[in-house]
């Protein structure tokens, strides 16, 4: 009885131990990064900008406008049907930029800002190793994360590019398209010290593409069939 007792006060504390553990180190990133921003701030230097998920949400967003806006007047109408689909874009362009530019855990239900920090710029932070960094994850449930996030992440725009985009009229203008958006981002990544351009990201991202595109393949071709059966 007393031995069973003791044993469970120990797991009882261990495991308070142990949030308390988690909670203070959280705590220490947030303040870290904040330190390192007012210590810029005192020594009278611009070399660090944040930038929150909502700022760069309102960027992309003030932009997208913008070129909608010039491509109307341009052509002279506004095809309500057309900026529907281009919407579907817009959407995939703020999910992706979410997940690829900043932290996919949050910090006391916050996500963390991307720091970019001129003084950590060079050298850029490369891997050309495939699968190298894959599986170099503290536990399964990361790895998994990882590999899967990565790859999910772009099923979306395999499936959204050929319909939205009709000059992709080949497999390999859609595949080229989708690797090219990808080699995008890991190179927009290059300047972030906290971000690491890999080419697992662009292997995985790629793959996730062709999935996508394979998904919009069969839906065509189901779509075609049922066109034929109703001719008939």
């Amino acid at each position: 009885m007393y031995v069973n007792l003791d044993l469970e006060i120990s797991q009882v504390k261990l495991c308070t131990t142990v949030n308390k553990e988690k909670m203070t180190f959280k705590r220490q990133c947030v303040i870290l990064k904040t330190n390192i921003i007012e210590n810029c701030s005192i020594r009278g230097c611009v070399c660090l900008i944040c930038v929150t998920y909502t700022q760069l949400l309102i960027a992309i967003s003030l932009v997208w406008v913008a070129v909608r806006a010039v491509c109307s007047i341009k052509n002279r109408k506004f095809n309500i049907k057309r900026e529907a689909q281009l919407l579907l874009v817009y959407v995939c362009i703020v999910v992706v930029a979410r997940f690829t530019f900043f932290p996919f855990s949050k910090v006391d239900g916050v996500i963390q800002p991307l720091v970019l920090d001129f003084d950590k710029i060079i050298p850029f932070r490369l891997n050309f190793v495939p699968f190298v960094n894959a599986f170099d994850y503290p536990t399964k449930k990361e790895i998994v994360l990882n590999l899967v996030g990565n790859t999910a992440m772009f099923i979306p725009l395999g499936i959204v590019w050929p319909v939205v985009f009709k000059k992709l009229d080949t497999h390999l203008k859609v595949i080229g398209a989708g690797v090219g958006f990808s080699l995008i981002i890991e190179i927009l990544q290059l300047p972030f010290f906290d971000r690491v351009s890999d080419v697992d990201d662009l292997i995985l991202n790629s793959v996730g593409f062709i999935i996508g595109y394979g998904i919009y393949l069969v839906a065509k071709g189901i779509k075609s069939k049922v066109k034929n059966r109703s001719r008939v």
